[in-house]
């Protein structure tokens, strides 16, 4: 058995070399600095979760590209901007997106979990560090094992369509056009209640974790920081973890400025649903928005 284990091995190893050597080679091809070019003009930045993606047409808000993306935890925005801050010396600010549902506890599976991990991992695994395997893989080692090979062929697909840039097809996020408006059959399928189940009380502490070092990032390299809570709906803000997220807000991050639009005005008909808005919602918040950042 021991020799059969032993030829095994040696068997294997030149075929595992090879993995790990085809891993490095795509990922350094990944890493290109062409391939993260903002346009001429953009001056800044947002990121952050379907909320700002939803909420914030980058369209209506001068020299600002919007890539947030529905999903990703701070784990992703945090190394999508230290790449950015790298190749785009021209950055001045950067708005993160800051609500809610990003503090409680819940919010880990988004980094930990088998259906964020093995979607989004493989998209950025590329810009990930030793770090972050170590802390994933500390909860679940499995799936990061799985999200590093389904990575190798999400790599090589990139690197053999020649991507000049990871801003088509929204890739790495931007602004989502929704034209639905669910919010009223919610309202009336007391929707509400299931989503009060799902809230949290106490706070994640690998998301805030990523949240810190974006804003180490941030003051290392001399940016402006800027939190931002884009609208939600009045009745799913009364069953909120308002308590927790203030307290954590105002002991960690109080000198962080905070554009806070939980109860910017808007009509049901201009909400998707109870947090993120429509197309028409989205108008007037980031109507609102340019306005309020420009008059800082």
């Amino acid at each position: 058995m021991k020799q059969f284990l032993t030829r095994l091995v040696y068997f294997l190893l030149p075929f595992l070399i090879g993995v790990v050597l085809v891993d490095v080679i795509l990922k350094n091809q990944m890493r290109t600095p062409a391939k993260f070019k903002l346009k001429k003009g953009i001056t800044a930045v947002i990121v952050g979760h379907s909320q700002s993606e939803c909420g914030l047409n980058d369209s209506l808000i001068p020299h600002t590209q919007n890539l947030s993306f529905g999903g990703e935890a701070y784990i992703y925005n945090y190394r999508k901007l230290e790449k950015l801050v790298e190749v785009n010396p021209q950055l001045k600010k950067v708005y993160v997106s800051f609500s809610n549902n990003q503090v409680g506890e819940n919010i880990s599976k988004w980094t930990y979990g088998d259906e964020k991990l093995t979607h989004y991992f493989p998209k950025y695994n590329y810009l990930m560090k030793v770090e972050d395997y170590s802390n994933i893989a500390n909860e679940n080692p499995k799936g990061i094992l799985i999200s590093e090979v389904k990575s190798i062929v999400n790599n090589a697909k990139s690197v053999l369509k020649r991507e000049k840039t990871v801003f088509n097809d929204r890739n790495w996020g931007g602004y989502l056009s929704l034209n639905k408006q669910k919010l009223d059959s919610l309202i009336k399928a007391n929707h509400i209640l299931k989503l009060k189940k799902e809230i949290s009380h106490t706070e994640s502490q690998i998301n805030l974790y990523y949240l810190d070092k974006i804003v180490a990032l941030c003051k290392e390299k001399n940016l402006e920081l800027v939190f931002v809570r884009t609208p939600m709906h009045h009745m799913l803000f009364a069953v909120q973890n308002e308590v927790l997220f203030q307290k954590i807000r105002k002991s960690k991050y109080n000198d962080i400025p905070f554009l806070d639009f939980h109860d910017f005005k808007l009509n049901n008909n201009e909400f998707a649903d109870f947090d993120h808005l429509n197309k028409e919602g989205a108008i007037k918040l980031s109507k609102a928005f340019h306005q309020q950042v420009q008059s800082k």
